[in-house]
C-alpha cells in the first residue's frame, strides 16, 4: 500500500544567477566534484559553494545521501541547521549557499509563511540537460 509521497526542493539566494541545474551538475555539486560557483557559470562571481541541509537527521539528507549520492559521504562544504526555517534563514542570508528542505516549505503559494519565505529565496529548476 501506497501511503505517501515526499519531494526536496533546492533553494537559492534571490540574488544567484544560476538557479537552473542540470541533473548532472547536482550530483558533481552533491559529491562535492563541484564547489564552486565558477564552475558552473564561469562568469559567476558567487564563490565556494555551501550547502545546507534542514537537519542531519532528516529524510532529507538521508535520500540525498543514498539516491543522488550513491551511498557516498557529503562533501566538506555541507552542513546541517536544525529545521527547514534555519536553512531557509542561511540561504536568504548567504549567497553562496544552496538549500536543500522539503518542497512543502515552498509550494503553498497560497499560506502567507510560505509566501514569505518564497520572497526570501529561490527555488532550483533542475533540466535533463
Amino acid at each position: 500500500m501506497h501511503l505517501a509521497t515526499d519531494a526536496i526542493a533546492f533553494i537559492v539566494h534571490p540574488s544567484s544567477s544560476d538557479s537552473t541545474l542540470t541533473m548532472s551538475e547536482l550530483r558533481d555539486v552533491l559529491n562535492g566534484k563541484i564547489n564552486k560557483w565558477q564552475q558552473l557559470n564561469p562568469k559567476s562571481k558567487q564563490g565556494v559553494i555551501t550547502l545546507v541541509f534542514d537537519n542531519e537527521k532528516s529524510s532529507t539528507v538521508r535520500y540525498v545521501m543514498d539516491s543522488l549520492c550513491q551511498g557516498a559521504a557529503l562533501p566538506a562544504n555541507a552542513f546541517a541547521t536544525k529545521t527547514n526555517e534555519e536553512t531557509i534563514k542561511y540561504v536568504s542570508e548567504n549567497p553562496n549557499a544552496i538549500g536543500i528542505i522539503g518542497v512543502n516549505w515552498i509550494s503553498d503559494t497560497t499560506d502567507p509563511k510560505t509566501q514569505a519565505f518564497n520572497r526570501k529565496i529561490r527555488a532550483v529548476a533542475l533540466a535533463k540537460k
